[in-house]
């Protein structure tokens, strides 16, 4: 995912830059759960929705780091990481344990609570990361491209380019 940033052709450890993302990624997710939020108020309701939306991106960002430093850590045959079962199950279970201690660390912040649903929101954002990474090995996305173009030129439906050329489903 971020072969664009880190392909410079100089480096052999791609896998720093995507690592160093992955740092900083998390201090920023810390040092925004540091803060000390208002509670009773008719505009936070409102906010709600957009705040439990922003812990689903933000742990689909992190999660799509992590799988990037943990693949180009599996693509470059280090020690550790060899086996791809064991870079899928790290790249799962950081962002979660991360999850459960950022809400742990929150209990101890002011006018924060710590709160189970809010570890499964961070945990549909890790799905979704899972998902789009899972897409993205299996060629759904290049064929999702190689769709829109022959939609465009011919108005055909996708139900009629099953029997073409581009086929979306395996």
């Amino acid at each position: 995912m971020l072969k664009i940033i880190t392909d410079t052709g100089r480096s052999k450890n791609k896998w720093f830059l995507p690592l160093a993302f992955l740092g900083t990624w998390s201090l920023v997710m810390y040092a925004l759960s540091a803060q000390p939020t208002l509670t009773s108020s008719q505009e936070w309701m409102l906010l709600t929705p957009i705040r439990k939306g922003a812990h689903i991106i933000e742990f689909t960002i992190l999660t799509l780091i992590a799988w990037t430093v943990f693949n180009q850590l599996h693509l470059r045959k280090i020690t550790q990481f060899k086996s791809p079962k064991l870079c899928w199950w790290v790249t799962i279970t950081l962002p979660f344990v991360f999850a459960v201690l950022d809400e742990t660390h929150q209990y101890f912040v002011p006018n924060r609570q710590a709160k189970v649903s809010d570890v499964v929101i961070d945990s549909l954002g890790i799905g979704l990361a899972t998902g789009l990474i899972w897409l993205w090995q299996n060629g759904y996305f290049n064929r999702l491209r190689r769709a829109i173009p022959a939609l465009q030129q011919g108005n055909k439906s996708l139900g009629q380019l099953h029997g073409e050329h581009v086929h979306l489903m395996r």
